[in-house]
């Protein structure tokens, strides 16, 4: 799984690719995330062999720039949801 952000530096935005919490810099790649970025295929299969990390102080900020809402299922939902359940057969 890849996962993607994007972060204000005093450079201004910067779009990333986290590798063990670690932002990388895309912009060898491209500008920002946006959606058009998204539906290129652009960031399909990044390697992150030729990227730098992102030093000093940031701020996060939306993960896809040009959108007002992301929707989004968490990985744990079956567990989550199991959890729903299983409570509400208790009767707590």
């Amino acid at each position: 799984m890849q996962q993607f952000g994007r972060i204000l530096t005093e450079d201004g935005v910067v779009p990333v690719k986290f590798d063990r919490n670690e932002p990388l810099d895309l912009r060898t790649l491209v500008s920002d995330i946006t959606p058009d970025v998204i539906a290129s295929g652009a960031l399909a299969d990044v390697d992150t062999a030729h990227l730098s990390a992102v030093d000093g102080s940031v701020t996060y900020l939306a993960p896809i720039d040009g959108i007002r809402q992301v929707a989004a299922t968490g990985f744990n939902y079956r567990k989550h949801n199991r959890g729903i359940q299983h409570e509400s057969a208790c009767g707590t």
